[in-house]
């Protein structure tokens, strides 16, 4: 099985100690899935129901020393990805309020829950989990690394942007959007050296295309029993409520 590693542990410092953070992420994740799935099958007449679900995830945010208003405004970004499927609907004279308010909701819900879950747990553990679950090892792989060269893109954006406007660059700038093409087409073109240089790096540390797992799972009684009371829970209420 594959493991993956990163040095994520720093924006997780805050967590050590909390009973959450000490939960197997295999736990975490099959709670996280479980939930999302509830989300997405509850039938539209209990929609209400969301706003307690939402109202517990802030609730155990705030018992992770994670303020609340941080988990709603990250969750906040996944409500733009609604106004796709509502144009749709108003395209075709379809749209209603109540089915727009209620996808919303949902969309709101379970990014509070996927944020939630990646701020108690590092990402490298997320991933070790879904390889541990079945996850096939070429999209944890690519995950693990679509996500630490996003961090790398971002720093050099950063530099650039920086840079530019130590140069003066601003609204007033001549031609600032030539400027602006010339400053992205250099940014992927270091941001692509840059990554020819990490897979070298990769390489002559002795990378065969898998990570390895510096943190072992291992599932307790705690464990399997959260596990087991979110899982069972969902599904025992979509059964009383359909």
């Amino acid at each position: 099985m594959s493991g993956l590693h990163f040095d994520d542990t720093a924006e997780h410092a805050h967590l050590h100690g909390t009973w959450v953070e000490k939960l197997d992420p295999r736990a975490k994740l099959v709670s996280a899935l479980s939930l999302a799935a509830w989300i997405g099958a509850l039938p539209q007449r209990h929609a209400g129901l969301l706003g307690l679900v939402g109202t517990g995830l802030v609730v155990v945010a705030a018992l992770q020393e994670i303020p609340p208003r941080t988990l709603i405004v990250r969750a906040s970004a996944a409500l733009p990805f609604v106004l796709v499927p509502a144009v749709v609907h108003l395209l075709v004279g379809s749209f209603d309020v109540a089915t727009t308010a209620t996808l919303a909701g949902r969309a709101f819900v379970a990014a509070m829950t996927v944020t939630l879950l990646v701020s108690v747990t590092q990402f490298s553990a997320i991933l070790n989990a879904a390889s541990s679950l079945g996850m096939p090892d070429l999209l944890v792989q690519t995950t693990a690394l679509v996500y630490r060269y996003l961090f790398l893109l971002r720093e050099r954006a950063s530099a650039t942007a920086a840079s530019a406007q130590a140069r003066g660059y601003g609204v007033h700038t001549p031609h600032r959007f030539a400027v602006a093409g010339s400053m992205l087409g250099s940014l992927l073109l270091h941001g692509l050296d840059r990554a020819d240089r990490v897979q070298s790096a990769m390489l002559a540390r002795g990378y065969t295309g898998r990570f390895p797992m510096t943190r072992p799972l291992k599932m307790t009684a705690t464990d399997w029993l959260v596990g087991a009371c979110v899982t069972l829970s969902c599904a025992g209420s979509l059964f009383w409520l359909r």
